[in-house]
């Protein structure tokens, strides 16, 4: 089995739908150190380190919110997030290059599956964008913000180039599929 992550504009595929459709899919460049060092923590139960999205080293035993990405709406530090950053993607990276925050409303993270279709197994992580900046923006890069221990500390744990223009008041949804494949 192989597992493999997607990033894609996320559609309902029927009206209230919690199913969804992605368009415009590009391969994850995908799971930078972070999530490795999340995960050894996680299945080892033995306290690891893992850089923070402020660059600083933690070293903390396993908790049980680690891999958590319900961020509400208006958090910027967890769950799908976007920015304009063009460099390209390297193991070290532990935070978006240029994230988006000032006037990009960030709706609350939504969760789809697992959905079951031939041979793949998948989960979405769907999150709304809305641009209020007074202009057109064009996202150039995608990251998932993972919960690293309790509410202190996140952890990017992907970060994907992904092109995408919004125009002003406009809202895009993206979806961070993970799906594996027998």
């Amino acid at each position: 089995m192989n597992i493999k992550t997607y990033i894609g504009e996320a559609y309902a595929k029927e009206p209230g739908s919690n199913l969804y459709t992605l368009k415009n899919i590009v391969e994850a460049h995908s799971l930078v150190r972070q999530f490795i060092d999340l995960l050894a923590r996680q299945v080892s139960q033995v306290a690891k380190i893992a850089v923070d999205i402020s660059g600083v080293d933690r070293s903390y035993t396993p908790y049980a919110t680690t891999f958590g990405l319900n961020a509400m709406s208006g958090i910027t530090i967890l769950g799908l997030v976007v920015g304009t950053g063009t460099d390209a993607v390297t193991m070290s990276d532990y935070k978006l290059q240029s994230q988006l925050t000032t006037n990009l409303a960030h709706a609350q993270v939504a969760f789809s599956g697992p959905t079951l279709s031939g041979s793949t197994v998948y989960i979405d992580i769907i999150r709304t964008f809305t641009n209020n900046t007074g202009a057109g923006i064009t996202i150039r890069e995608v990251g998932l913000y993972a919960n690293g221990y309790g509410v202190a500390y996140n952890h990017m744990i992907d970060r994907t180039l992904y092109e995408l223009a919004i125009g002003n008041t406009e809202a895009k949804t993206l979806a961070y599929r993970i799906a594996i494949t027998a």
